[in-house]
């Protein structure tokens, strides 16, 4: 049997985010196959281990805990540059009548972009949730990354919908929950502990009472996450009520999509019954406080962990750059408390890895530099403009940092960025057929919607 890979990155600062928060000045990670080994002082672990495979002097670097985005939708980046003025309701104005027209081969391409864009950013692990999610599959495992994938299921009749008509297909709400079990099975095949499959409802109003209770019978009989968008404004409080005469919390609680295996994403319109009924159900929250600030709307984020939720942060889609994510919970917290102290810079550094493994359920395997997790590791470069001098390594990477500034990351011990370029794919042909498929699909909406 071959003898398993050996990695010894040395002299850097490192951000354990273990349970002491312990930060060493001068630390070494030692990475053997997919596991960290061991962590401690630079000569120590250079002494213990003096012929690694290969060496990594990060003098200068920070070194900590790849980041983990709990809500992504990557083919969603077709909308940067677009989206981001049309207001709170992009869905039925956008989303929707695009999603009649792109193509899979399309949607791929340009998934392809964001999530390349967020592995050089230092995002290790994604939870994706899109309606051809299978199309990103085959990209998804030749990257690298860590990736819970589920179908984004829908039922609703998306013509009728068009003349503003509510009205659910039978035949569509079986075809949804035979495609998430097929998916499920799809991804099995590939016997990758970096591909996990979960179950995702998009939200209350394109989803029927039927399609929520089966794909809650298919996640809790497969042992899965399952994910819904929830919380998310006017409209759906008026949809619910009216079809219902429930709240959307209620709603979701009430057929078997609120409980301890969901992810509950954005949660921004949350009144304080629907946080004790979140409490009681155990339910997680995807925080996107970047996207989210853009539609002029906040979670209560501070509340939701008074009250014991698990939070973790989420991209969303046409962005891509998590230390933005970061710096958004911090500012959007402290705006909405009227105070300035609120959330500070470790709090949110937590939220940005091991709070965020909770709640995808994988804070034993990842989310802190710790002897026996998989090696889930991003090198950030801290010796260039924008984040140098470095006088508290904390609060500088947190306020400071960006993407650029990500020189290495590493998945389950395999080097996925080196030098600041992707290791697995071809970066010139990722954006090559973004760009021509972005081109390509936007011209066809336009005189499509013209």
């Amino acid at each position: 049997m071959n003898a398993k890979k050996c990695l010894l990155i040395k002299n850097a600062t490192i951000l354990t985010v273990n349970s002491n928060k312990d930060v060493l000045t001068n630390g070494a990670v030692f990475v053997e196959g997919e596991l960290i080994k061991d962590v401690g002082p630079s000569d120590e672990l250079s002494v213990r281990y003096p012929n690694p495979d290969e060496e990594i002097d990060a003098k200068g670097c920070i070194v900590l805990p790849g980041f983990v985005s709990v809500h992504n939708h990557a083919g969603y980046l077709i909308y940067r540059g677009i989206s981001e003025d049309i207001g709170q309701a992009p869905t039925p104005d956008l989303y929707v009548p695009m999603n009649q027209i792109i193509t899979r081969e399309e949607r791929k391409n340009i998934g392809s972009l964001a999530i390349s864009e967020l592995v050089r950013g230092g995002v290790t692990t994604i939870f994706q949730m899109e309606e051809d999610v299978d199309v990103f599959t085959e990209f998804t495992h030749e990257i690298g990354i860590r990736s819970l994938m589920s179908i984004m299921t829908n039922d609703l009749c998306f013509e009728k919908f068009k003349n503003s008509v509510i009205e659910y297909d039978p035949l569509l709400t079986a075809s949804e929950i035979s495609k998430t079990e097929n998916f499920i099975d799809v991804i099995k095949t590939y016997k990758s502990d970096r591909l996990i499959p979960a179950v995702a409802a998009n939200m209350a109003l394109t989803c029927s009472p039927e399609l929520l209770q089966g794909l809650s019978k298919v996640a809790s009989k497969n042992g899965l996450k399952l994910t819904i968008h929830v919380g998310i404004g006017k409209k759906e409080i008026e949809h619910v009520d009216k079809y219902y005469g429930k709240t959307p919390f209620q709603h979701a609680f009430d057929n078997g999509v609120l409980n301890k295996n969901v992810v509950a994403v954005h949660c921004h319109t949350v009144s304080d019954e629907d946080l004790q009924l979140m409490a009681k159900a155990e339910v997680s929250v995807a925080h996107c406080p970047q996207i989210n600030s853009f539609r002029g709307v906040s979670a209560r984020l501070i509340d939701f962990c008074r009250q014991g939720i698990k939070v973790g942060l989420g991209v969303d889609n046409f962005f891509s750059d998590y230390f933005e994510v970061i710096r958004s919970a911090i500012s959007v917290s402290r705006l909405k408390a009227g105070d300035a102290t609120t959330l500070k810079a470790y709090e949110a550094l937590e939220l940005s890895t091991i709070e965020s493994a909770k709640v995808l359920g994988l804070d034993k395997q990842v989310g802190s530099i710790e002897v026996g997790k998989k090696a889930d590791i991003q090198i950030v470069d801290m010796d260039g403009f924008g984040v140098c001098p470095v006088t508290d390594p904390i609060a500088t990477l947190v306020y400071h940092a960006k993407s650029k500034d990500v020189d290495t990351v590493l998945v389950g011990g395999e080097v996925l960025l080196r030098n600041k370029k992707l290791t697995k794919v071809n970066e010139r042909k990722v954006l090559s057929d973004a760009k021509s498929s972005s081109r390509n699909v936007w011209k066809r909406f336009n005189e499509i919607n013209s």
